[in-house]
């Protein structure tokens, strides 16, 4: 259903009373996911983040349905989180069965999840994750639901900055590296491939990814392949 402005203002309201915590812990993640799940009035919310291996892994989730949405995007290598990711900006589908970018996700979620929005969540300037919600049944996407979930993903960076900080995870400090590095050498290589070939961005993202699909490697190392001057096969 659609969310109603003045409820979104309380929750957001009450959001910005939680005292962030010295670390990023379940609870934490939890507590952030609900908020973001009753402000847009949906099913569920999840979070994804870059690993180490240049690939968004399911993180967290909450609500029926989500954690099967985070983990099928990890398998098939796309879905609106994993387009959220690479192109920064938010990315949605009103009905996954119908959307014919992501043919390999659709049959992964059947009869589970029908509407997605997602939108990166970013640290020092760069995506290193999403923060997607989901509807079971199918639902457009308004501006207001666009606003919801991103003021969301900001308290969710906050929380990763904050783990950061006190390094309470192991490996938190490296994986936010890896992600703008990653993120670093994929934009470089974009802007390289639209100087050759004369394509916009997201058709020089797409190479990358689909040659990285084809190869069986990421698109990181592709995107570095391309600036080390190795054609784009």
């Amino acid at each position: 259903m659609p969310i109603d402005a003045g409820a979104l203002a309380g929750v957001l309201a009450a959001l910005g009373e939680l005292e962030p915590p010295e670390n990023v812990t379940e609870v934490a993640l939890e507590r952030a996911l609900e908020a973001a799940r009753v402000a847009a009035a949906v099913d569920g919310a999840g979070l994804m983040a870059l690993g180490p291996d240049g690939v968004l892994h399911h993180v967290a989730a909450i609500g029926e349905g989500e954690d099967l949405l985070g983990r099928s995007q990890e398998e098939a290598g796309q879905g609106p989180s994993v387009d959220a990711f690479f192109f920064a900006r938010p990315v949605e589908s009103a009905d996954l069965a119908a959307d014919d970018r992501y043919p390999g996700l659709a049959p992964l979620v059947a009869q589970r999840v029908s509407a997605v929005l997602a939108v990166p969540v970013e640290v020092g300037g760069a995506p290193i994750g999403t923060l997607d919600v989901h509807a079971k049944r199918l639902r457009r996407w308004t501006g207001v639901d666009r606003l919801a979930v991103t003021v969301h993903a900001r308290a969710l960076a906050a929380l990763l900055q904050q783990a950061a900080v006190s390094e309470a995870r192991a490996g938190m400090i490296d994986q936010l590296n890896h992600a703008l590095e990653h993120r670093i050498l994929i934009e470089q290589a974009k802007g390289m491939l639209m100087a050759r070939s004369g394509v916009d961005a997201e058709d020089a993202f797409e190479q990358l990814r689909r040659v990285a699909r084809a190869s069986r490697r990421t698109t990181a190392e592709i995107a570095q392949a391309v600036l080390e001057g190795q054609p784009l096969d």
